[in-house]
């Protein structure tokens, strides 16, 4: 008896996830084209700008963290002898 219970339960779960569902997916489109629309508007150059908008990032600039002794690591490789089982 209970085994049916459940099974009504989870089909009228279902039935009225299935009314929903539609609603849900054009709800989250229509939000998805919102937020979108809004960050392509607030995208535009700032006219207080100094550096203008074409002002790209050099990567030549950044300083990384690599030390020489990197290179020399190649050279310390451990030989190592597999025996046959």
């Amino acid at each position: 008896m209970n085994k049916i219970l459940y099974i009504i339960i989870i089909v009228l779960i279902m039935g009225v996830f299935l009314r929903i569902f539609p609603y849900l997916l054009i709800f989250g489109i229509v939000t998805w084209a919102i937020v979108k629309i809004y960050g392509f508007f607030n995208r535009k150059p700032n006219t207080n700008n100094k550096q203008g908008s074409t002002y790209k990032y050099d990567a030549q600039e950044k300083q990384e963290n690599v030390s020489e002794d990197d290179s020399d690591d190649i050279n310390e490789a451990i030989d190592v002898d597999y025996k046959d089982v």
